[in-house]
């Protein structure tokens, strides 16, 4: 899931340094502290939450220990922070007046990040969680025999 956060960082942190270059954000402080909270913290934390309670629910094979590569569990994030930036910037024309910016930042994360997780692959029942090899045949031999990790309780979906 870290990797997902990673990728959920890239643009909100090149929005940050786009500001602190060209002096959008001045050398102020709070202000780079509200810009922070705003654009990474809030929407970070929120983001992060909802996908760990999504994921405890209904697993994805992208959020395994040994699931795809690094980028294969980075583009999902990338996807979810464009999103939610979308979704913020809309939020905030509708309800600024109402609701502080940070809170309204950490709700475009929620949609987003529910979206983005509905189209990732869930984890197939009896199925190897590292390779994804269909263990139904195999499960008396105790290793996976495509990839060779051990069959356990937590290396298989179970129906």
């Amino acid at each position: 899931m870290l990797h997902f956060l990673t990728g959920f960082a890239i643009l909100p942190v090149g929005i940050l340094l786009w500001n602190l270059a060209f002096g959008a954000a001045s050398a102020n402080i709070l202000e780079f502290e509200y810009y922070l909270t705003t654009l990474l913290v809030a929407p970070g934390l929120a983001a992060g939450v909802t996908l760990a309670w999504l994921n405890r629910r209904r697993p994805r094979w992208c959020f395994e220990q040994n699931g795809p590569r690094w980028m294969q569990r980075v583009h999902p994030g990338v996807w979810a922070g464009i999103l939610t930036q979308i979704c913020a910037a809309g939020a905030i024309l509708l309800a600024d007046s109402w609701l502080p910016d940070g809170m309204l930042t950490a709700a475009g994360a929620l949609p987003a990040t529910i979206a983005v997780f509905l189209l990732l692959s869930p984890v197939r029942p009896g199925h190897c969680l590292h390779c994804d090899y269909d263990l139904c045949q195999s499960l008396g031999f105790g290793r996976c025999p495509e990839c060779g990790q051990a069959i356990e309780a937590g290396l298989t979906a179970h129906a």
